[in-house]
């Protein structure tokens, strides 16, 4: 079994936020890994979606454009 079929059927949870949040969410990060094995879920991810979006190399926008729209709406809100 190749490392893409792993990460294809691991189930976990994403959390996408901006540079403001992403300590504070780091933070909560074993509770909400106690959430998501409850839930029945392997792993908690959390991401920051102002380098998902400013990463030069990245295809996100051309392959999922949702998703990309909306990281883009994540980072452009106010407090």
């Amino acid at each position: 079994m190749n490392i893409k079929t792993c990460i294809r059927h691991a189930k976990y949870i994403g959390i996408y936020c901006p540079d403001r949040l992403i300590s504070a969410v780091v933070e909560q990060k074993n509770l909400i890994r106690e959430v998501a094995e409850y839930l029945g879920l392997v792993e908690v991810v959390c991401l920051n979606a102002n380098n998902l979006i400013r990463d030069p190399r990245s295809n996100l926008k051309q392959t999922y454009p949702q998703l990309w729209l909306d990281l883009l709406w994540i980072i452009t809100q106010e407090e």
